[in-house]
């Protein structure tokens, strides 16, 4: 468990880093595919500003009902998300990003409020939770949406920082109680990340060790590693990476890593 000055500092570093790559896009970054089906770059920044905004206390558009292509929605939570987008998608730039800075400035005041990561704090679902558990959700998920803008503008960066660490270390973690439930075979899986080598590890699959030779080591940057945790649709194939040992392992383990719903 995270502390909460951790958790505060991790908050802002990608309320900062997010909020000045935005400002930054112009009208073609805008409306750039990403590796969210179904959502483009305005689509995505809406995502941020609108759950920022319901935690910061703004109502849920209860009587919002979605038009257009939704196959891309496919359960009760991804509706939920998909109409908060959807009530800003005739939004301009401007519009959606001036919504992005005064959210993020009244959940800055909200969590400078608070003393304790065992209080609680707002759901975006309504009611409240341990901001233990929902401050690292929201760390993950904000973190997971910029990497997605800045992959689809091609501004690669932040892949240091309070934000990503915190990331990484729960995506290892959750690969590795994950994996072995998912993939019925042997093998020691080990995820190296080339631009912090650090925080490199290893799965152990069916009982295998995790301490031992690895079956397979798959080199990621930061970048790489969090769209294949995220499960996005753009994150990279074993084929497009210098996978050593098992190429056929790798080719099952990274489509079977998506932590994210």
């Amino acid at each position: 468990m995270q502390d909460l000055a951790t958790l505060v500092r991790a908050h802002e570093d990608i309320y900062r880093s997010f909020t000045e790559l935005v400002r930054d896009l112009d009208d073609a970054d805008w409306h750039r595919p990403t590796g969210c089906p179904g959502w483009d770059v305005a689509d995505q920044v809406a995502h941020v500003a609108s759950l920022e905004a319901l935690l910061a206390g703004d109502p849920y558009p209860d009587d919002h009902a979605l038009a257009g292509d939704t196959a891309h929605v496919r359960d009760d939570v991804g509706r939920f998300m998909e109409v908060l987008v959807d009530v800003r998608r005739g939004r301009s730039r401007e519009e959606v990003v001036a919504e992005l800075e005064g959210a993020v400035a009244r959940r800055r005041s909200q969590l400078a409020a608070h003393t304790d990561v065992a209080e609680d704090g707002p759901s975006f679902r309504g009611g409240t939770e341990p901001l233990y558990r929902s401050l690292p959700i929201r760390v993950v998920d904000l973190y997971a949406h910029e990497q997605d803008v800045r992959r689809a503008v091609g501004r690669s960066g932040h892949t240091s920082g309070p934000a990503p660490a915190i990331v990484v270390e729960r995506f290892a973690k959750g690969l590795a109680a994950v994996l072995p439930t998912k993939l019925g075979r042997p093998g020691v899986v080990r995820f190296e990340l080339t631009d912090d080598p650090a925080r490199s590890f290893q799965v152990a699959l069916d009982g295998a060790d995790a301490e031992g030779d690895p079956t397979v080591r798959i080199p990621v940057t930061v970048e790489q590693f969090v769209a294949i945790g995220a499960g996005r649709a753009d994150a990279p194939r074993a084929t497009a990476l210098d996978v050593e040992g098992d190429g056929a392992l790798a080719a099952i383990v990274l489509p079977a890593c998506g932590l994210t719903p």
